[in-house]
């Protein structure tokens, strides 16, 4: 009778184990999921790290992963022209007119650590002007607005596809610093 090499049971053996615990952390960390961002006229305010307004200051967004102009979505604006301006005031005025949930889907943690599965849109909202160091923010940091709620946020009009809406107003202070000679 001849033996089977200890190698290949130690083998086999580690497999079956291995497989064994990503099916538990499948189904232990396993879920469905859905997200958005807030809807809205977000009024961003650009300045310079002295806090004087940044007149010209320009806002175009893009899809993390390939680095294309990410349309309008998720900012109305930004397939417009390449993106939107300040005012003389430094205020740049845009929309996220989708409601409600966005996208979402299924992921889990391999070995509890490893995500797998679907994940949330990333985009990188870049600010420019002249004589500034460009600034990118993430889609998190973008639509972040501490202090603010959706209750008690100041309600303005907006006209999407020759519907009228009362829209929240949410804000957020992006800091430009000057670029150096």
């Amino acid at each position: 009778m001849q033996k089977k090499p200890r190698a290949l049971e130690w083998v086999a053996a580690a497999l079956v184990g291995l497989a064994l615990l990503a099916g538990a952390s499948y189904l232990t960390t396993g879920m469905r999921w859905d997200g958005g961002y807030p809807f809205g006229e977000i009024r961003v305010l650009v300045v310079d790290q002295d806090g004087r307004p940044i007149p010209g200051a320009s806002l175009v967004v893009f899809e993390s992963a390939s680095g294309d102009l990410a349309g309008d979505y998720p900012l109305y604006e930004n397939a417009r022209d390449g993106g939107m301006q300040s005012g003389d005031d430094g205020v740049i005025v845009c929309h996220q007119i989708r409601e409600g949930l966005q996208f979402g889907g299924f992921s889990w943690r391999l070995f509890w650590c490893i995500r797998m599965g679907a994940s949330a849109p990333e985009f990188d909202f870049r600010f420019s002007a002249g004589g500034y160091e460009t600034t990118t923010l993430t889609a998190r940091e973008f639509f972040d607005f501490p202090a603010q709620s959706y209750a008690t946020a100041a309600r303005v009009p907006f006209t999407v596809g020759g519907a009228e809406h009362e829209v929240p107003v949410w804000t957020l202070t992006v800091t430009l610093q000057r670029a150096r000679p």
